[in-house]
This record gives C-alpha cells, structure tokens and sequence, in this order.
C-alpha cells in the first residue's frame, strides 16, 4: 500500500556548484521515491527528472510523495581550523578547547561536519560531537559506566579513544 502522506525532509547537500545550474544556492525537489541505497535517497520529480541525494532514509519508503529543501554550497575539505573558527567553536558552541586538538585525528567526514557547521555558524549541528566529547571526559576505569546520553557516538572518537573506551568497558566494575 503506497503512503499518501507528504514527508518533508531537509538536507544539506555538499555539492560544487559546477554540478548544477542553479541561481540561487537554495531550492526544492519534490516528486516521488524511486530507490533507496544505503544513504541515498533517489527523487523522481514531475518532469520525470531523477535526482539522488544522501540523507536518512530510516522514516521514508519507496513511492513516498517528499519535499526536500536543499542549500548548494561549495565543496569543503578538511584543514586546520583558523584562530577565529576555534574561538567560535569554544566560546559560543561552549565546546571544550581540549576537545579541538582531536579534531584533525577525526576521519575526514567529521572533519568536514564541524567545518560545515562553523562555516554556517550553527552550533546546534556539533550537538553529538559535544555531548559524545563530554560523556568520553566522564568515563574511568575504575568506575560504573554511565549510561550513553542521547546523541552519544563513537564516531567522534579518535583511535586511541576508542581503544580506551573499550578498556574502560571492559575493566570497569559492573
């Protein structure tokens, strides 16, 4: 049974502005779910014109009617982060300055999450990495594990955090 609702999803799509034609750096696709892989959504829309982008596909289904509201901005990649960036990050994201040396250990991917997120100038997009960075601090050897707040994710861990994580798991006193 095909689902009549509209489902509307917002992404951010990092795309080069080569790709597309577009004059604004803001616009909708809205048409119908063609196919799902993995993390790419694709969108047949009513000209008949398919478009894949990436996003979570865990509440939508093929034959799903969505509206997606994309923003193009160009390619980032990693780098350092400059004196400015890592003063906004700790003074109005509150992140934690220590947690800013491990960024350049973090995969490239997450590097460019929290480049995007200070190029936007929204701290609200760090909401993992701070509170996954802030349950790390926590966590001791010799102490009962916390339960993982929501938001919590190994991803933001660098190698060696996560070598120590799984020793505090596994030498902790449950």
């Amino acid at each position: 049974m095909k689902k009549t609702a509209l489902a509307a999803i917002a992404v951010i799509l990092v795309f080069t502005l080569a790709k597309f034609s577009f004059a604004a750096n803001d616009f909708e696709i809205k048409g119908t779910v063609t196919k799902i892989n993995g993390n790419q959504i694709t969108i047949k829309d009513n000209q008949g014109k398919e478009v894949s982008i990436p996003g979570n596909p865990n509440s939508i289904r093929i034959g799903d009617k969505i509206l997606v509201n994309v923003s193009i901005r160009p390619q980032v990649s990693a780098r350092k982060l400059t004196a400015d960036e890592k003063d906004y990050l700790t003074k109005q994201c509150l992140i934690d300055s220590a947690d800013l040396d491990i960024i350049p250990e973090l995969d490239n991917d997450h590097q460019v999450l929290i480049l995007n997120a200070v190029t936007d100038r929204n701290c609200s997009k760090l909401a993992s990495f701070k509170t996954s960075r802030e349950y790390y601090r926590k966590l001791r050897v010799d102490a009962i594990v916390p339960l993982a707040p929501v938001g919590w994710s190994l991803s933001w861990l660098t190698d060696k955090e996560y070598q120590h994580y799984l020793d505090v798991l596994n030498n902790a006193p449950w």
